[in-house]
């Protein structure tokens, strides 16, 4: 739906430049069309600005994996896939996996870190960004094994974002205790992390332990208030689960 959204804004946007260069019957057309949306558009952009800014992290995201995929990315992908069929080594597998990740084609990554990690069952990104395939895939029941083993061996990938995904994972497979406890750890490091807090408050709210969810919430406005204001901006849009 979203990359429908952004393909009709490009449209617009391209009419409203060749529109000068038409015939002047249909440059009326055309000028009406444009003139049409842009009035539309902009009540609706203040309004989810305001009621729905996670609308805005999802079309940023369409838009970098739509722009990811004309930079000249297809080299890229033909050299990679040379390199392996030449080579066999995981580490272009694993390349490959995440440049296809990047341009958002998940069903096309997955395969190729499924082989890394034949090849090489200990590469730890590849078992990472699987276990986030599948975990954005919903198929947390395969997510969880490939983020237990980034956990046990590196806790803190990518920056805390392992021990984010990880406590989410198990709090949709319904492991509250689990997944308590990973928020536990991933709090003790990154105190204050807001989708994470955020989450973890839920998880109370839900356990009944409305104390606790409330002091985590406190926690995500003052984290969030004390942030810079590019991390606030980014922040609001995360809260969308």
């Amino acid at each position: 739906m979203l990359r429908k959204l952004i393909i009709i804004v490009c449209a617009l946007v391209v009419l409203s430049f060749v529109t000068p260069f038409l015939p002047t019957p249909l440059a009326r057309v055309t000028g009406y069309i444009v003139s049409t949306a842009t009035g539309l558009a902009c009540p609706l952009f203040f309004f989810t600005l305001i009621f729905a800014p996670g609308l805005y992290r999802q079309m940023s995201d369409e838009l970098r994996q739509m722009v990811e995929r004309v930079r000249g990315r297809r080299d890229e992908i033909t050299d990679l896939q040379q390199k392996i069929n030449n080579m066999n080594k995981p580490h272009h597998m694993a390349q490959l996996g995440q440049l296809y990740l990047r341009q958002g084609r998940q069903a096309k990554a997955i395969p190729w870190f499924q082989k890394t990690l034949e090849k090489d069952p200990d590469h730890l990104e590849a078992t990472y960004r699987l276990g986030l395939c599948l975990f954005d895939g919903g198929k947390y029941d395969e997510a969880v094994n490939y983020l237990e083993k980034v956990h046990s061996i590196k806790p803190d990938h990518d920056y805390g974002h392992a021990y984010l995904r990880l406590a989410q994972t198990h709090k949709r497979l319904g492991n509250p205790e689990r997944a308590s406890e990973v928020f536990d750890e991933l709090l003790k490091f990154y105190p204050g992390q807001p989708e994470g807090t955020y989450d973890y408050a839920l998880l109370k709210e839900d356990q009944g332990d409305l104390q606790k969810a409330g002091q985590l919430m406190q926690d995500v406005v003052f984290s969030v208030r004390q942030s810079p204001r590019f991390h606030r901006n980014r922040n609001r849009r995360e809260f969308r689960s």
